[in-house]
C-alpha cells in the first residue's frame, strides 16, 4: 500500500485537490480517479512536484488551470514564516513563470495570467441559429467566448446560461468538435483543453464549461480562472473597460486588464481561496 497526501483547495469554488506526495506522471490518471472518487465535490487534481526553485505545479493532464495555480502559489507562499506576500512559480500548460500576490488575512490570491497568444471571431451553427463567439487562444487552452452582446439575437446565450446540464453539454460536444477539426487542419493538432464561456455582459454572470483533452472529461466548472481571463480579454478588445467581476456557479472572480499603447499588456485575475487540512489516502501499489 501507498500513503498519498494532500489537501482540498478551494480557489472560488473551481474545487481542487492536490497532491502533495511525489508522484510520476504514469500514475496521474490513477491517484486523480481514486481522489475524485473519494471527494465527489472536487472538479480537478494538481500535482506538486518535488521541491524546486520556483516551485512547481503540475494539473493531472497537464493542461492549464488559474485557480489552480493561484491556490498553488497561496501554499506555496504560505510555507515560509512569516508567510509570503509575493511569489512567483511554475505550473503546466504554459512556458511562463506567473507571479502572484498573496493576501493572508482576507484570504485572497491574485496571479498574473499568461497573455492571450491571439483571438478570432467566429461563427458557429448551434441547431436552428447561429451563435457568434469570439476564440481566445492561450498557452495550453483555448476558450470560445459567447456574449449576449455579441449575437442577433442575445436571448439564444441567456437560455443557454439556464439551459438542462444534458442540452448544453450535448451543444458544447459539438462545438468542440467542429473546431478541434478546424485547428488539425490549421496546425497539424487539436487543443490540449477547451473551454467555452457563456456571459451575460450586463450582469457579469459567467457559465464556464471545460474539456481536457488527456483525461477526456467535460467538466461544468464552479469557476475558472483562465476562461474568466479570455473573457476579460475578449470583452477588452470590443470595449473600453478594464475591470470585470464575474459571477460564476460557486464564486466570483475579479479580472483587471492592463492596456500599454493600445494593446493588452497584462491580465490580473484575483479571487478568494482557502485550504484544507493536509490529508491521506492509501492506494494499492501497481
Amino acid at each position: 500500500m501507498r500513503t498519498i497526501e494532500y489537501l482540498i483547495a478551494d480557489p472560488a469554488g473551481n474545487i481542487t485537490i492536490m497532491v502533495l506526495s511525489p508522484a510520476d506522471r504514469k500514475d496521474y490518471a490513477a491517484i486523480a480517479e481514486a481522489l475524485l472518487e473519494k471527494h465527489r465535490e472536487a472538479e480537478q487534481v494538481a500535482f506538486i512536484l518535488r521541491p524546486q526553485d520556483p516551485p512547481a505545479m503540475e494539473m493531472c493532464g497537464l493542461e492549464f488551470c488559474g485557480n489552480a495555480s493561484r491556490a498553488f502559489a497561496y501554499y506555496a507562499a504560505g510555507l515560509n514564516e512569516p508567510p509570503l506576500k509575493e511569489i512567483t512559480v511554475r505550473v503546466s500548460g504554459t512556458s511562463e513563470l506567473l507571479h502572484a500576490n498573496l493576501d493572508f488575512e482576507k484570504e485572497t490570491a491574485q496571479i498574473e495570467m499568461p497573455l492571450p497568444e491571439g483571438a478570432e471571431e467566429i461563427s458557429i451553427q448551434a441547431g436552428e441559429s447561429v451563435l457568434s463567439g469570439i476564440l481566445v487562444r492561450m498557452d495550453g487552452i483555448a476558450h470560445l467566448v459567447f456574449s449576449d452582446s455579441l449575437q442577433e439575437d442575445p436571448r439564444s446565450v441567456l437560455r443557454l446560461m439556464d439551459a438542462p446540464e444534458e442540452e448544453v453539454r450535448s451543444l458544447f460536444c459539438g462545438i468542440r468538435d467542429d473546431l478541434a477539426g478546424r485547428e488539425r487542419k490549421r496546425t497539424g493538432t487539436d487543443f490540449p483543453a477547451f473551454g467555452i464561456m457563456f456571459l451575460d455582459q450586463e450582469t457579469g454572470t459567467l457559465r464556464p464549461i471545460v474539456y481536457v483533452r488527456d483525461v477526456d472529461t467535460i467538466y461544468f466548472e464552479g469557476s475558472c480562472a483562465s476562461g474568466s481571463a479570455a473573457t476579460a480579454y475578449a470583452c477588452a478588445l470590443q470595449t473600453e473597460e478594464t475591470e470585470f467581476r464575474f459571477r460564476e456557479p460557486a464564486g466570483e472572480l475579479y479580472v483587471s486588464v492592463r492596456r500599454d499603447h493600445g494593446g493588452i499588456a497584462k491580465i490580473l485575475l484575483s479571487g478568494s481561496i482557502s485550504l484544507s487540512e493536509t490529508m491521506t489516502m492509501e492506494m494499492r501499489q501497481n
